[in-house]
């Protein structure tokens, strides 16, 4: 905060409420000694002072302005701990209360989150009292100040299916044909795929086991059916490559008109916007964020697209081999997307923030940059230094957060895919050898390709949730910014 004052405001100061607080108060009447946890989000960690940044009036961090407060007024010697991280909300809070607060057994913690809650009311009441449960488990002794800072707010809450659905609109808006013959090509190569496992049935049941019955076998009929299964896969190898082909195409055209539409847009904002904006900020949305689009729309999507339609396909052909194997297929489907699940929506608010704060750190080195002399003039190296590095902070923790959940999404997919497939791998080979429901070693070997192909594709669509999360979050400060009203003559 930087600013001149004509006139000093003199505010009365608050009066103490100790007695809400009876055992912190009975240790203070004795001069004892107290343990104080301070936990909360950025305005904890100082991040709305000037005196971080080397700014005037040089205001300390209202945690400091704390600690000397409570040093000048109490007679007992005070233990202070600021463990509050920048750019998190209430539930990251709760995960990280036993590290954070807990463990320290404080007399009183002040907690301070809010502002990055993107919830109603009484969802973030209820997450409060989670929080605060989760201390006392551990520290049943302690007690809470709640500081109010800037409220939750559901309305920051951006729908991710009409951000999905402004991206695409771009994207068909130019490219619609190009579209529509990727998804001809998707279709293509799935459904080859597909008849290429189909074909192991009867290459095992019509080729290769009456062979191991001949004396003298002939290999040619089982030469024209390897030339056939050939050709399927020619065809679909084609299709996959020019489906990534023409989506190379699709996607940096639509990067290359974003990029105009921004920069023609941002000619026409007002001053005030560049005055409120830092400028790093501003380049970021077309260097970062832009490119978070890219990976979606020439990977993530067609993959998804892909994914789907192999699934759908793979599942009815699994039915007509065997609803027995399907079931345990199904059933280990289900605890995949129950994972999934659930580690992406532990993953999707850190990615969200990941952008922001990358935005952040850009927009405070570049104008770090612009005013490097006044910085060595007034010999303001160390606040810049603690300035970038509180925001460097931030940055880190918010995608240490998001990629410590993505990056385990992958393994676990593919572990529980491994234990389906040795599952049905078990359960064929003792129905084929006690004939039960006609299942033959064709039938098992094909089901079992058809098994792999199912769950591949199912670990697939969990991994690019994560790009797709990431780009969603890009597309928020690139629509953003296009959206902002122009300057008006």
């Amino acid at each position: 905060v930087t600013y001149k004052a004509t006139k000093k405001e003199l505010l009365s100061a608050p009066e103490s409420q100790l007695d809400r607080l009876p055992k912190l108060s009975a240790k203070l009447e004795v001069g004892e000694p107290v343990k104080i946890v301070l936990y909360g989000d950025s305005v904890c960690c100082g991040c709305d002072c000037s005196g971080m940044y080397g700014q005037k009036p040089g205001q300390p961090t209202w945690a400091e302005l704390l600690f000397h407060q409570m040093e000048e007024k109490w007679q007992s010697p005070v233990c202070f701990h600021n463990t509050s991280v920048g750019g998190v909300d209430s539930e990251w809070a709760i995960e990280n209360s036993s590290q954070r607060a807990a463990n320290f057994h404080p007399d009183l913690v002040i907690l301070g989150f809010g502002m990055n809650d993107r919830c109603g009311m009484e969802e973030y009441r209820n997450k409060t009292g989670r929080l605060i449960e989760a201390i006392r488990k551990v520290s049943p002794k302690t007690e809470f100040l709640l500081i109010a800072s800037t409220l939750p707010n559901e309305l920051a809450a951006t729908d991710p299916g009409k951000l999905l659905k402004r991206i695409m609109d771009e994207v068909f808006r130019n490219y619609l044909p190009h579209c529509i013959l990727v998804l001809v090509c998707i279709v293509v190569s799935a459904l080859a795929n597909v008849q290429a496992s189909l074909f192991l049935q009867t290459l095992m049941d019509d080729y290769i086991v009456p062979m191991t019955r001949q004396q003298n076998p002939s290999f040619a009929p089982l030469a024209g059916a390897l030339v056939r299964v050939g050709c399927i896969y020619v065809v679909g190898i084609l299709a996959a490559w020019l489906n990534a082909r023409i989506m190379v195409n699709v996607t940096q055209g639509t990067l290359r008109n974003l990029r105009t539409k921004l920069f023609t847009h941002m000619e026409s904002l007002p001053i005030r916007y560049f005055d409120t904006h830092p400028h790093g900020d501003i380049m970021s949305v077309y260097t970062n964020d832009v490119d978070t689009l890219r990976q979606m729309l020439s990977q993530s999507i067609p993959q998804l697209v892909s994914s789907v339609i192999t699934i759908v396909s793979v599942f009815f052909s699994m039915c007509m081999l065997s609803w027995q194997l399907t079931i345990v297929t199904m059933l280990m489907v289900a605890l995949m997307l129950f994972c999934s699940k659930q580690i992406a929506k532990s993953s999707s608010k850190y990615f969200i923030q990941q952008q922001r704060d990358l935005g952040k750190v850009n927009g405070y080195i570049e104008e770090m940059m612009e005013g490097q002399k006044v910085v060595k003039v007034f010999t303001h190296e160390q606040q810049t230094l603690a300035g970038f590095r509180a925001l460097n902070d931030q940055l880190k923790e918010s995608a240490k957060q998001a990629n410590a959940f993505s990056n385990i999404m992958m393994p676990v997919n593919a572990q529980l895919g491994n234990i389906s497939y040795a599952i049905c791998a078990l359960t064929g080979a003792a129905m084929a050898v006690g004939g039960v429901g006609g299942m033959t070693l064709g039938t098992v070997v094909a089901f079992l390709s058809l098994n792999k192909g199912f769950n591949m594709p199912i670990s697939q669509v969990s991994m690019q949730a994560n790009s797709v999360i990431m780009a969603l979050a890009g597309a928020e400060r690139i629509f953003k910014m296009m959206d902002e009203p122009s300057e008006t003559d």
